[in-house]
């Protein structure tokens, strides 16, 4: 078996040369105004730089109710006119996203998202949980941090899946800021993929999923896109209740989210932030899921879910009593079966499988697989493995999240491999995104585990 260890293609060699103007080269079949060429007569989709006169041209398409995939500090977005149904469907169709999956809206700034929520709550706390979201506007955006409130009419109820609750972000990356400031209007978008595929993070993963749909898709690739690598964190204002709700973990961690309201001052010290998410590492999986399960519990009517199925993303979080099932557990996968690998050493060569207990041949499996490490956990079946990359041989939970979703597109690549072994990031890693790509992982495996004895 050939092996490969650390050879995931640039991102600059995935894509087509430029020249010394940043301009693409006509001879990589692109054309002279920077437009990417193609010839295949079913691709609808464009790729083009994410500059001038490409940026008017997409914030005219966002107003005239079209679809623009553009880059974030996160993963590259679909987007629409968060302020029109019809355009906001597209989405969905473009994506075979079902409509019970809420989206988030992308604003420019704090006034931007009040525009989109109504903090007139019956009850009381709206004015309180305005001025959450002003003090966590204030210090956590632009940034990678998602905030849930009550949706204000305007919003399309596609967009909230029915829930009344909208979810809100100030996106950091340049272009993405532009492109609001150009468009003129609020733009709802999820990752730009075909629904439950591994999150894009090259313009050519957009293609790749959504080439067949009409969008501009603005090429990021050489201006810092995706320097995050994973989604946004999602967090409910629960004003009151005086807490923070955190789903989903992503690139603000809980800690700077507690940061940020100690330095509101006294108004805020009675605020709780907690985190609900899903399993992590070895040390810390039975203790991350009966937080799970105690999140779910906290909630107020929220229905019970279905064996098998992770809390739904922004439902859980909303806690509307007729939220119907929410976001399947399979998520951010690539198109070959997964297992996270907990507890290895690089002498590691079997396990069992976590919930059933029969025994995993990990040096068999790995004739067959890809194997994605962290640290060198899985080191010892580089040898036999069809292909193998570490995704921080330095230990760097930041440095995977940066190129997580990079290496499962690109182990679904890889010619013979029947599977894809990834190891799971212990607790202690280096960084502050150990549990968010631990989430990542987590998912796109289906729950699959193997521990290592």
């Amino acid at each position: 078996m050939s092996t490969t260890s650390r050879v995931i293609p640039s991102a600059s060699e995935d894509l087509q040369q430029r020249d010394s103007t940043g301009n693409a080269s006509c001879e990589d079949g692109v054309t002279p105004a920077g437009e990417r060429a193609t010839t295949a007569t079913a691709v609808l989709g464009r790729v083009v730089p994410a500059e001038e006169p490409w940026l008017t041209e997409a914030g005219a398409r966002l107003r005239s109710g079209k679809l623009v995939a553009f880059p974030t500090e996160t993963v590259y977005g679909l987007g629409a006119n968060a302020l029109s149904e019809d355009a906001v469907l597209k989405i969905f169709q473009a994506k075979q996203r079902p409509l019970t999956d809420p989206l988030i809206v992308h604003v420019p700034d704090t006034a931007g998202a009040l525009a989109v929520v109504d903090f007139e709550v019956e009850g009381g706390g709206g004015q309180k949980a305005r001025r959450l979201l002003d003090l966590l506007g204030e210090k956590l955006w632009p940034g990678p941090l998602t905030l849930i409130a009550k949706a204000d009419k305007k919003v399309p109820p596609c967009i909230t899946a029915g829930t009344g609750f909208v979810g809100v972000r100030c996106p950091a990356h340049p272009v993405t800021r532009q492109l609001l400031s150009i468009a003129g209007v609020p733009v709802a978008a999820p990752s730009a993929n075909r629904f439950g595929h591994v999150s894009p993070t090259q313009a050519m993963h957009v293609m790749e999923d959504l080439g067949g749909s009409d969008i501009l898709v603005l090429d990021g690739d050489t201006s810092g896109a995706c320097g995050v690598g994973i989604e946004s964190t999602v967090a409910k204002i629960d004003a009151a209740n005086d807490r923070i709700l955190i789903l989903r973990m992503g690139g603000v961690t809980q800690d700077r989210i507690r940061d940020a309201l100690k330095e509101g001052g006294e108004e805020f010290s009675g605020i709780s932030v907690y985190a609900g998410s899903v399993a992590g590492g070895k040390t810390e999986a039975k203790g991350e899921e009966e937080r799970e399960r105690e999140a779910r519990g906290s909630l107020k009517d929220e229905p019970a879910k279905d064996e098998g199925q992770a809390p739904g993303l922004m439902r859980q979080l909303c806690a509307i009593s007729d939220a119907t099932t929410g976001q399947l557990l399979r998520h951010y996968s690539p198109d070959l079966e997964v297992f996270r690998v907990l507890g290895a050493t690089p002498g590691s060569t079997s396990g069992r499988m976590v919930g059933g207990g029969e025994l995993a041949d990990l040096a068999s499996m790995a004739r067959t697989s890809v194997v994605v490490d962290f640290a060198g956990q899985l080191k010892g079946l580089q040898a036999s493995a069809v292909a193998y990359s570490d995704l921080s041989i330095e230990g760097s939970a930041d440095e995977a999240a940066k190129g997580l979703f990079r290496a499962l597109r690109w182990a679904e690549t890889q010619p013979s491999a029947q599977r894809l072994l990834i190891a799971g990031l212990p607790s202690k890693s280096n960084g502050d995104m150990a549990a968010a790509v631990n989430d990542r992982i987590y998912r796109s495996a289906s729950g699959k585990t193997i521990s290592v004895e």
